[in-house]
């Protein structure tokens, strides 16, 4: 059941990403916001299924901001608070990040 709507969710995402590429070609201004919508719908979806399909209470996805040189929450669920940046190094996450 949780792969069926996992499946499904992809299949989607998939159909969000098409649909953002669509409203950047017809008009150029709307690709940064059109394309992080798209994104972050996908990244939702994620952080979802993947919960639900390891039983997890909590969950979150971090991205890399090169500008910055730390990793931030894109998306998470179960979380009280959200996480704040996080430098390379630094604890669980920043250590994964810079492996």
């Amino acid at each position: 059941m949780a792969a069926d709507s996992a499946r499904r969710d992809a299949r989607t995402a998939q159909d969000d990403m098409a649909a953002a590429s669509a409203v950047a070609t017809a008009a150029p201004p709307l690709i940064d916001l059109a394309h992080r919508d798209a994104v972050d719908r996908a990244l939702r979806r994620v952080v979802r299924n993947v919960s639900a399909l390891i039983n997890a209470t909590q969950a979150a996805i971090f991205v890399w901001e090169p500008d910055r040189r730390v990793v931030v929450p894109a998306q998470s669920a179960g979380n009280p608070a959200p996480a704040p940046a996080i430098r390379l190094g630094q604890g669980i996450i920043g250590t994964a990040a810079k492996e």
